[in-house]
């Protein structure tokens, strides 16, 4: 990720959970509704990224399965194009 890009999300990052805490002080009554709302977000996004890091390891396993049967340099290339649409490990899941 660009470094300009990590600093605009950190950025968004910290105003909205800024709103949120305002919301919380302010309105608790529509900050109940609003928490719900936003945790399911986020239940659904971590299952999301659960799920493609199991599908990620999934594939890990049926290339070292083939390996024998593929040339070694694909492997590698196969290997390579998995990790590159890996979930990084600063992202937790468990």
């Amino acid at each position: 990720m660009d470094n300009a890009v990590a600093t605009i999300i950190g950025a968004i990052a910290v105003a909205a959970l800024s709103g949120l805490t305002f919301v919380a002080y302010k309105h608790p009554q529509a900050y109940k509704k609003l928490a719900l709302f936003l945790n399911g977000i986020i239940i659904l996004g971590w299952t999301a990224g659960l799920s493609w890091s199991f599908s990620n390891q999934w594939a890990r396993i049926a290339v070292n399965q083939a390996a024998d049967n593929l040339c070694l340099g694909k492997v590698y290339e196969i290997r390579k194009a998995i990790d590159a649409y890996a979930i990084p490990r600063a992202f937790p899941l468990c």
